[in-house]
């Protein structure tokens, strides 16, 4: 039996989807690629793709218009699928933001004192 190359994907894509659903799998790739990522090589690539990736102004101009269609025609899909997914992982959710706020408490406190201080020095110019 010969598979073209769009079944192969779709075949490939369900395979995973499947594998991810474990969650021994999941904890063992989310170690993987946090150790990937901190490698010097990856972070020059990655810079340098960024470099030259966004530097082009066409590109990017053609990405927003994209994205702005693409967030217009499928709307109310997406809001559904966000709303079903913050309903569904609610607990979760919650526990994630508790632990950041917990782990960069500092900073985050350091952020809010001096945004306060940039607000209180603008002045409103009155016409």
């Amino acid at each position: 039996m010969i598979l073209s190359a769009d079944e192969r994907k779709i075949k490939r894509r369900d395979y995973q989807r499947e594998r991810r659903k474990n969650k021994e799998i999941r904890e063992k790739e989310r170690e993987y690629h946090k150790k990937y990522y901190q490698r010097d090589e990856i972070k020059d690539r990655k810079k340098e793709y960024n470099k030259k990736y966004y530097s082009d102004k066409a590109r990017g101009k053609k990405h927003r218009k994209y994205c702005k269609v693409y967030y217009n025609k499928n709307k109310t899909h997406l809001i559904e699928k966000q709303q079903d997914y913050y309903q569904n992982n609610l607990t979760t959710y919650k526990e994630y933001h508790k632990n950041y706020y917990e782990k960069h408490r500092a900073r985050l406190l350091r952020y809010q004192k001096n945004y306060s201080k940039i607000q209180g020095k603008k002045k409103v110019r009155k016409k």
